[in-house]
């Protein structure tokens, strides 16, 4: 929506259709505008939304199709298109102490365990895998993308969904080397190499931490895009520091983004 013309327009990108993230997720926003406010006409339109979406009776109880559609079958997942969804449900409890988003939750997390989550092969250990159940077909799809990356801080919780079961593999197995403990064609393998800066995996590390206080999660989190870190995000920073605070007088960068005071001599 244009918020200055009114004028509505649909994604071209989903031929015309919207995502369960994009129609669901202003739960939180409305109805904090509505306490701002004192006028409940926001909350109202909220609720009716999460209304009529869990009234939509989908082939995965608690799982309403990541794209809103008139076709019989839809695709169901936990990542791209419907993960605002899932999340809004708990922290719209969480904020506002309504236990009906309690128990739509623990319900879409009870369906998630039963549809999008299967056990791999792997003869020596097995492990949990998250996956996109296609009501289509009846069948479970072995694809995540890294919107899927926020599922273990929201499994992290008080009921300790899923904490026993899962695993990673050793830093020695992540740095491009063949898998020899996995059978040979098993694995995960890149579909699309493109990065948009999406937040996920890190808010799932955030959480994990906070949650366990285990500090290799620090670990693997400083181990996470350090250009990133180093270069983009703190010249982003510095764009609105004091100048004063890191006069270029001084200081000089290193290309991996670490200042050096100088002169040294």
């Amino acid at each position: 929506m244009h918020f200055y013309s009114g004028r509505v327009s649909y994604n071209k990108v989903l031929a015309g259709k919207v995502s369960l993230a994009e129609v669901s997720t202003f739960q939180l926003e409305f109805r904090q505008l509505s306490h701002l406010s004192s006028n409940d006409k926001y909350k109202d339109l909220a609720e009716n939304n999460i209304k009529y979406l869990t009234s939509l009776n989908p082939r995965v109880p608690w799982s309403p199709p990541c794209l809103l559609d008139p076709s019989d079958g839809y695709v169901a997942s936990f990542g791209s298109l419907s993960d605002g969804f899932y999340e809004y449900l708990l922290k719209t409890y969480l904020l506002t102490g309504d236990t009906n988003f309690k128990d739509l939750y623990l319900s879409s997390v009870e369906a998630i365990h039963k549809h999008l989550i299967s056990r791999s092969q792997q003869p020596l250990e097995q492990r949990l895998v998250l996956g996109v159940y296609d009501t289509a077909t009846d069948t479970l799809v072995p694809k995540m993308d890294h919107l899927s990356c926020f599922a273990p801080s929201y499994q992290n919780s008080a009921t300790g969904l899923g904490a026993d079961e899962i695993a990673s593999l050793r830093p020695e197995f992540s740095k491009g080397k063949e898998f020899e403990m996995l059978p040979r064609g098993s694995g995960f393998y890149l579909i699309d190499p493109e990065y948009a800066l999406r937040p996920e995996a890190v808010e799932s590390l955030f959480i994990l931490y906070r949650t366990t206080g285990d500090s290799k999660y620090q670990e693997y989190a400083w181990e996470i895009a350090r250009h990133f870190m180093s270069q983009t995000l703190k010249c982003l920073y510095l764009v609105f520091d004091d100048p004063e605070a890191i006069p270029l007088d001084d200081y000089i960068f290193n290309t991996g983004g670490h200042l050096l005071k100088y002169p040294i001599s």
